[in-house]
């Protein structure tokens, strides 16, 4: 059974993986890279292929879009470190799924099952922007918390209607994770008091769980599983994380749960 430790080293590898810029494309350690991302490819092929259409669930965005246990018909593709903010510029995360639900270009007549209208696909943004980006923001813009929200509330309402005019598919926002100050080192940065980021946090979910409610044409809802995982601050408790900043196994295992329900509801 994975280890939350175990999963934390996941995230950290991805992270690694995508911020290396220096890396150098040739030599050996490329030729293992793509070897597991070929790999990596035809397994979600496969396993997306195995179900019909209306069971197959995308999971995209953020390291936190790898807590979820794995699934037949479910796959869990992961952007690297990018905020909610750079996801909701026009045509980002359109050209951010493009590339995540498909082979390179040069293999681009291989099969991929895309998204259908029956399908369900989770996204995960946000934990950046509040753990680091609202409190700098907010200072560096001579703004107020509230303004950098209420940008942020119009990047999430983007990436939803970006993924709604490429896939049609049914959507569930996740709902971002409650912050913590516990277990971090230098590899995740804070910015902004605990108890300020709990109630940041808890108004993005609200708020844009209204709004997406009031749109039902978009077919997509925010999915909020945080209320079993919170100490009585409203912050992460350690025992359901996987020591940093992420869900653990317990509250991955359930959100998934969740999301099916959720997912047969919406129409």
């Amino acid at each position: 059974m994975t280890s939350n430790k175990d999963l934390s080293d996941r995230f950290r590898d991805i992270d690694e993986f995508q911020l290396d810029n220096s890396r150098k494309l040739y030599g050996y350690q490329w030729f293992l890279d793509a070897v597991n991302f070929y790999v990596t490819q035809s397994k979600n092929v496969i396993n997306l292929l195995v179900v019909p259409c209306r069971s197959r669930l995308y999971v995209f965005g953020d390291s936190h879009s790898q807590i979820l246990p794995s699934k037949r018909g479910l796959i869990k593709i992961s952007v690297g470190p990018i905020t909610l903010h750079r996801a909701g510029k026009e045509g980002e995360t359109e050209s951010l799924a493009r590339s995540a639900f498909s082979w390179p270009r040069k293999l681009h007549k291989l099969p991929y099952p895309k998204p259908c209208q029956d399908s369900t696909l989770i996204v995960s943004f946000g934990e950046i922007d509040f753990r680091v980006h609202v409190a700098k923001e907010s200072v560096r813009q001579h703004s107020t918390p509230e303004a950098i929200i209420g940008g942020l509330l119009e990047s999430a309402l983007s990436v939803v209607m970006q993924l709604k005019n490429l896939y049609g598919c049914k959507i569930i926002f996740m709902g971002v994770i409650p912050p913590t100050d516990q277990h971090m080192d230098a590899r995740f940065p804070i910015s902004g008091r605990i108890e300020q980021r709990i109630a940041w946090v808890a108004t993005f979910n609200q708020e844009l769980d209204y709004r997406l409610k009031s749109l039902p044409e978009l077919r997509a809802r925010v999915l909020d599983v945080s209320s079993d995982f919170k100490n009585e601050d409203g912050s992460l408790n350690s025992k359901f994380s996987d020591g940093t900043v992420h869900y653990g196994l317990i509250a991955g295992g359930r959100f998934l749960k969740s999301a099916l329900d959720l997912a047969g509801l919406i129409v």
